[in-house]
This record gives structure tokens, sequence and C-alpha cells, in this order.
């Protein structure tokens, strides 16, 4: 895909809410992130909005296997890198309160939901919950089976959750020998079969018929964010996800190697679509994989690249602006 196909996807994307009933803050965030790259930008509102916050991280699947500090059997830190590794580094560096939880996160959303209401109840008010990929299906499935805890939470950012599901998922769910082993991973990474059926779209849609009216008393109660994103195809290998990406962009359209366009958006939340940003390196580095090109030469020295702390704190100071 040229340059100009994707601004034109990506326009597109923008001027038609086609996904999802919401609100775009789409132009406002990426005009925030810009200014932060350009070092123009005046945070002196968003430190004193975070001053008497606490930010609770809560990653995705497969997020322990990202942790140095996590006894999993499969470590892909050494490679990938740490998970929420620059975000943690900045809420250090700006003396920000904030917590990372460590959840069986290849369980399945009921068994996560038990352990998140945990976490918040012993946590202060003031609450901001930023989570990635399934991480957002297990807050939601928390908050619905405990709406009491909303009075201790200031707003929710979703990133790249898939709420309507992953073709990915529904894939190795339907195959026999890809659902084998994909049921003996989330076994051996102390999950369940229950935790790969939770990505699939069958059962994200049966949940959200079940949950939609939780969803709704979730979202009118305190500010919701959900980010997409998309990473188109381009000559040779763009993404760490490509095979993924490609796959799933023939069954569902634009996505971000595993979640859909379609499936990041809840109706009736601020929302938010970034073009070129895959579902890894919205909280990862990867560093250790390098990018290949095919032309003019073979180049392995090239490394994918994403401004996550520019990223992280342009959605904290777009859920600031739509909290007053």
């Amino acid at each position: 895909m040229s340059k100009f196909q994707t601004l034109l996807l990506f326009c597109l994307v923008m001027s038609c809410n086609v996904f999802a009933e919401g609100i775009d803050i789409s132009k406002e965030y990426l005009l925030t992130k810009t200014q932060i790259q350009n070092e123009s930008f005046n945070g002196e509102l968003l430190k004193s909005y975070l001053k008497n916050q606490t930010v609770l991280l809560i990653p995705g699947v497969l997020s322990q296997s990202f942790s140095s500090t996590a006894s999993q059997r499969i470590k892909l830190n050494l490679v990938l890198g740490e998970i929420f590794d620059d975000h943690e580094n900045w809420l250090i560096e700006e003396d920000v309160n904030y917590e990372k939880i460590e959840l069986e996160s290849e369980a399945s959303p009921e068994e996560n939901a038990d352990f998140i209401i945990e976490v918040l109840e012993d946590m202060p008010d003031n609450i901001i919950i930023f989570t990635h990929s399934k991480g957002g299906i297990d807050t939601f499935q928390a908050l619905s089976k405990k709406p009491e805890l909303l009075e201790k939470i200031s707003g929710i950012i979703t990133v790249q959750t898939p709420f309507k599901g992953s073709p990915i998922a529904e894939d190795f769910s339907n195959n026999f020998l890809t659902r084998q082993l994909g049921n003996w991973l989330f076994n051996l990474l102390g999950g369940s079969p229950e935790g790969i059926d939770s990505l699939t779209q069958s059962a994200s849609k049966k949940r959200n018929e079940i949950l939609e009216d939780q969803y709704k008393y979730i979202i009118s109660k305190v500010p919701v964010i959900n980010f997409g994103s998309f990473k188109e195809d381009t000559f040779g290998w763009d993404s760490p996800l490509e095979l993924f990406r490609d796959i799933a962009d023939k069954k569902s359209g634009p996505n971000d190697g595993v979640v859909p366009l379609t499936s990041a958006f809840l109706d009736e939340t601020y929302q938010v679509t970034e073009a070129n940003v895959d579902h890894l390196l919205s909280v990862t580095s990867c560093k250790g994989i390098r990018k290949l090109g095919f032309y003019p030469k073979l180049k392995y020295s090239e490394r994918w690249t994403y401004d996550r702390e520019a990223h992280f704190k342009a959605l904290l100071e777009s859920l600031r602006k739509v909290s007053y």
C-alpha cells in the first residue's frame, strides 16, 4: 500500500465514524502527541491532574511472558522487551502513583475479574485504569460484576482491546489442530481454554449481549477512551505480526495484527484511531527483532519503532480533557 493510499484509508477512518457510535477525538490526540514529540506541549495541567491519581496498568494475553519478574515458563521479554516498560519509566520519572498487576492473562475474563476486583478494593480512590488488549475485557468484566467500584475510578483507557473478538482467535478455535495447540499453550501458561475462547468473535458477541446494560452503565459513570489502530501492508516484512495482520485484513479489514478496528470500540465512548501501530509496538519495544527489507538489498539494521511514551502521555491528556 502506497503512502497516498495509507493516508486515504486513515482519512476515511477519521472522517467516517463507521465502527461504533461514539465521540472521535483522534485529531486532538494526534495533535497532543505531536506537541509532546516536538517539546511544545505544556504538561503542567496533566501533572496537576495526575498528582492525586493512581494509574493501574492492566496487561493482556501473554503479559507474564513479557515480564522478567513473573514466574512464567515461556519468556519473551528477552527478545520482545518488557511490557509497559516505557509507561512505567515515565510514571516513575514524573513521580506518579501507579501499580502494574500481573494476572493469569490466559485465564478467562470471569477468573481475572475476581482478581482485578481484589486489586481495586485495596487501592485508594481516584484510579485511572490503563489496559491493553484482553486486559480491557477483563476490566469491563470486573466492573460489570461489581459496579460500585466505579466510585473509585476517574477514567478508563483501553488500548487495542478486542471487544468484538479477533478473527485470529476465531480461526484458532475453529481448527482442530490449532485449537488443541492453543489449549495446550494456555494451559502451559497457567490459563485455560476459556481464555482463548473469550477472544473469539462468537464468544465476544454472546458476552456483549449478556453484559450490554452493564457496559452502558460503566460508560455512563466514568469517561472511557478506546484506542484502536491498524498497520497497513507494505513491501517486505513490515510488522512482527505481518502474517496475522494479512490474514485478519482479508477477514475483517484494517487491523493491528490481532484486533480489527471494528472490534476496538464500544458505543458511546471517546474513540482514538491511529495508523501504523501494530498490536505489540503499543506496549513493548520488540527489541532484538529487526525489520527486513528486500530492496535494494537485505537490511537487518533497522528496527520497528513507536513512541510509546508520547502515546501514553497523549492518551492521559485526552482523558484529562474529557473528564471536565
